[in-house]
């Protein structure tokens, strides 16, 4: 988890097909299961605790989104508090082209994704904690 912020959120649906099936393998391994055949190891991930690619991908940029804007957003002083200021939401960047790509922008996503209660902890540990509930299905 140290560097994947640089590669793990820019990965094309293939390439998280192709690192999840080989979690699975290795899930198959550790538990005897046969090589090929259907079973679903949803289950087995579920109760082991063992997140999914995608868990994995989405817990980053949680973290990330935290780590960068907790902290720094100010509500705005002048004319009504809308939704979206009230839920201490950024406006989303343009996701069109190569901007969609960028690591930024899909922290700013991520930040509007997380519920109030984890943008406004101010405890790294209990922040982390949230996270993990919030995006872990266990």
């Amino acid at each position: 988890m140290s560097n994947a912020l640089a590669f793990l959120p820019r990965l094309n649906d293939i390439e998280i097909s192709r690192l999840q099936t080989a979690s699975n393998s290795a899930l198959r391994a550790v538990l005897g299961l046969p090589r090929y055949g259907k079973i679903d190891l949803t289950h087995f991930r579920k109760s082991l605790k063992i997140p999914s690619i995608c868990n994995l991908r989405e817990r980053l940029l949680s973290e990330a989104a935290w780590k960068t804007f907790q902290g720094n957003i100010q509500p705005n002083a002048s004319g009504p508090v809308t939704r979206s200021q009230a839920n201490l939401n950024l406006i989303h960047p343009v996701q069109k082209g190569h901007h969609g790509q960028m690591i930024r922008t899909k922290i700013v996503a991520s930040w509007n994704s997380l519920p109030t209660s984890i943008k406004t902890e101010s405890k790294l540990i209990k922040a982390r904690d949230l996270i993990k509930k919030f995006v872990y299905d266990f």
